[in-house]
């Protein structure tokens, strides 16, 4: 549950995608607005039929919505291409892509200490334009270009309303059934865990984006 969510690497594919910098704001204000409503729903729900079953249901919940990145994977626009990738890949290509990435030459190192104020100064006389709100929602459809991004986004945002649900649920489960002593080993492992599915997750992606 701490892997899919608005983090770093979402917005950078929403931009890459084309997506206004003020929809992805949209989309990450409901997104928050609908886990202020799902912790206020769990209140309500969880006194009626108690956390375990209140946290399946936003467990339940926020999978139905989690499947709508699944289907965005086969929308016009989505950058999935596995037969074109397994056509192309090769361990070498790979490989060099992957070094070049974090390796720099002592020459191009020079080189960008000499012209790093000539860089500085071009940096600053390029503008970046970008669609604005109106021009992109007049010029969108759902068998775009962008259909892939847009359900992606839906699927995240509206997954955070049963993730909130569920995330109470667990925490209060935890607090009410594990002894008191035994809480920081147990929370802990659990932290841990998040922690290094987190991170496998960006590395997953480092590795992959270099292909």
């Amino acid at each position: 549950m701490t892997v899919l969510g608005f983090d770093g690497l979402a917005i950078s594919h929403g931009k890459a995608q084309g997506v206004p910098e003020d929809v992805l704001g949209i989309f990450r204000s409901i997104g928050s607005a609908l886990g202020i409503a799902g912790a206020l729903f769990y209140t309500v729900i969880e006194q009626k039929v108690g956390p375990r079953k209140t946290g399946l249901f936003g467990l339940i919940l926020q999978q139905l919505f989690l499947w709508l990145c699944v289907l965005s994977i086969f929308l016009p626009g989505s950058p999935f291409d596995p037969i074109g990738y397994a056509n192309e890949w090769t361990f070498n290509k790979w490989l060099t892509k992957f070094l070049s990435s974090i390796y720099i030459s002592p020459a191009l190192k020079t080189g960008l200490n000499e012209n790093s104020t000539l860089h500085t100064s071009a940096a600053t006389a390029i503008t970046i334009s970008e669609p604005s709100i109106v021009t992109f929602w007049n010029s969108f459809t759902f068998t775009g270009p962008m259909s892939s991004i847009i359900v992606f986004f839906c699927g995240i945002t509206f997954a955070r309303l049963g993730l909130w649900m569920a995330d109470l649920s667990i925490t209060q489960l935890m607090q009410e059934g594990i002894p008191e002593e035994e809480r920081n080993t147990i929370f802990g492992v659990q932290n841990g865990l998040c922690q290094f599915f987190s991170g496998s997750f960006f590395s997953i992606f480092f590795i992959l984006k270099m292909i």
